[in-house]
């Protein structure tokens, strides 16, 4: 019985050994090449950026880190608003990683940039394997501000915050700034319980409140802008319930209000943001005109003061 399992056994090595021989439809084992080149990633998804960063860098790798190597590189998939002045990765002798550098600088904030970068297999020293290299890599970028938080500052709004002429209605607020820039929140500008003292509880909507206002200096540094409109939260209930009391900035409201523009600006150093606003009773032909609302900052004027 064993000279019969040795039989069978030694039947079975010889017939995987022609097996192991036949290698007709094997690939070939793919080594690779001297300073073969590759992205590190194939994909880069939603990558948040500074605001103020000026380039964001691209990483590709080498399988060897002898010599120096420059490495081009295909840019033009490039969204408007990047660009790459030196489309070239360069390998230092002895690293094994190199950057290409974009430039991100006119990149706007709060806006996703997709693009994609590749390899130039032609000009590429040592090639690259598509099976196994990264020889593309598509990115979508992104630039957000970095908010600081500045402390307590007060803000004043005659319409919807003051309850009579002996109380201005002037609040403590929360400030925030973004970081390098002249740009500023409001943190819930609109106290609701200063809502009802000004108004009365019957007048107050808070699916229909700004819970922050962001407010920011143009190209001079001195006049400001805010976008879209701010929502106090109040509804002129005998104009109907969806008369809701909404502030515009004036030429956003109407091109015949652009001249008000300009009294939205900084004041008193910087220290105090003065909104110019057209003042809309929504869905109806009344308003309250244009005026002013007010906020110092931290460290700035006390509004009572300034404004009795």
């Amino acid at each position: 019985m064993k000279n019969i399992f040795r039989s069978i056994l030694a039947v079975a090595v010889v017939a995987l050994s022609v097996a192991a021989c036949n290698v007709d439809n094997i690939k070939e084992v793919y080594v690779p090449s001297d300073n073969e080149v590759s992205f590190a990633q194939s994909v880069i998804v939603n990558t948040e950026i500074n605001a103020k960063a000026k380039s964001f860098d691209v990483e590709l790798t080498r399988t060897s880190t002898d010599g120096l190597l420059q490495i081009p590189v295909d840019v033009s998939k490039l969204p408007e608003g990047i660009t790459c002045a030196a489309p070239n990765a360069t390998f230092a002798d002895g690293e094994a990683t190199a950057a290409i550098s974009l430039n991100v600088e006119k990149m706007e904030v709060g806006v996703s940039y997709k693009g994609t970068l590749s390899l130039i297999p032609a000009n590429t020293t040592g090639g690259y394997q598509e099976n196994i290299a990264i020889s593309s890599t598509s990115f979508t970028l992104a630039k957000a501000f970095t908010w600081i938080e500045l402390g307590k500052g007060q803000i004043y709004d005659g319409l919807a915050l003051q309850p009579s002429d002996d109380d201005l209605g002037v609040m403590p607020v929360t400030i925030q700034q973004a970081e390098g820039f002249k740009r500023w929140r409001i943190i819930n500008p609109f106290d609701t319980k200063q809502l009802e003292k000004a108004w009365g509880p019957e007048y107050i909507n808070t699916k229909q409140l700004s819970t922050v206002i962001e407010v920011y200096a143009l190209e001079d540094g001195v006049h400001l802008k805010f976008d879209g409109p701010i929502k106090t939260g109040l509804t002129y209930i005998s104009l109907g319930s969806s008369a809701y009391i909404y502030y515009y900035f004036p030429s956003s409201y109407s091109a015949s209000y652009a001249p008000y523009d300009a009294n939205n600006q900084l004041l008193m150093n910087d220290k105090v943001l003065q909104l110019y606003v057209c003042q809309c009773i929504e869905g109806t032909t009344s308003w309250f005109g244009p005026g002013a609302k007010y906020i110092s900052l931290p460290g700035g004027p006390d509004l009572n003061e300034l404004l009795k």
